[in-house]
């Protein structure tokens, strides 16, 4: 089952879990600003919403608990011990998947519209809902790598912001002699207009700290998937097909 709230339904619901970080976190990123008085006003209508939703019961006057199942799914998000975050803007719109991971349990978490509605659904096969979500296709040149300074990457990216074709296959050219990926890659960054989205891979242990953090940027192409790794040592950024490997 999904369930689809808004933003205000989500903070309700994480108000009645006691899940008061999750939920001053959220209206923090979109409500911040707001006074408490019309803040009020949402929560009484996400508590109506709910209602109709059947994702509240009401036990007396003014009493209610959350549907058990529901209730389960947001405990996800809080208890997970391993967290998997990919993004995509696309129309200027930025959707967000994210994966929390708990044992034999997986929540998929969306975020649409800059936060305004949310879907949360159990899933069983997350590695299949995440390349769906990135476009993945298999490469036939799972070996190529094109490794650039930072500089260089970061300058290639104003090109596409340009929608510089000719300059980002000038930079490209001199660092791989594979033609056809080289243009293809030209092709795609001058089409992304710089815009790329990213993965975040969190993992935390028993007391909930924070036990390490991998992150990668992505690009949607017209064929296949770009990976863009960072180098912990050195000052690089490695662009590539995407693999499956960096999700193990």
């Amino acid at each position: 089952m999904v369930y689809q709230l808004s933003a205000e339904e989500l903070i309700f619901s994480f108000i009645m879990s006691e899940k008061m970080e999750e939920a001053k976190q959220l209206r923090d990123q979109l409500y911040s600003e707001e006074q408490e008085e019309l803040f009020s006003v949402r929560l009484d209508a996400a508590a109506n919403g709910l209602l109709s939703k059947n994702l509240i019961h009401l036990t007396g006057p003014n009493q209610g608990e959350l549907n058990t199942t529901y209730q389960e799914l947001l405990n996800q998000i809080s208890e997970s011990k391993r967290i998997i975050r990919t993004s995509w803007i696309e129309n200027e719109q930025e959707t967000v998947q994210a994966f929390y991971f708990n044992g034999d349990q997986t929540l998929k978490h969306v975020t649409k519209f800059g936060g305004i509605a949310h879907e949360l659904q159990a899933v069983s096969d997350w590695r299949s809902e995440l390349l769906d979500f990135i476009a993945y296709r298999p490469s036939e040149n799972p070996l190529f790598e094109l490794p650039l300074p930072e500089a260089e990457f970061d300058r290639i990216l104003e090109y596409a912001r340009n929608e510089n074709a000719d300059e980002i296959k000038g930079l490209l050219s001199q660092r791989s002699d594979s033609i056809s990926e080289v243009n293809a890659l030209v092709q795609d960054l001058a089409a992304s207009k710089g815009i790329l989205g990213s993965i975040f891979m969190i993992s935390f242990n028993e007391q909930k700290q924070n036990e390490g953090v991998r992150s990668y940027l992505y690009l949607k192409g017209s064929d296949h998937t770009w990976l863009m790794t960072h180098d912990d040592e050195q000052p690089i950024i490695t662009i590539q097909y995407f693999h499956q490997g960096i999700l193990e």
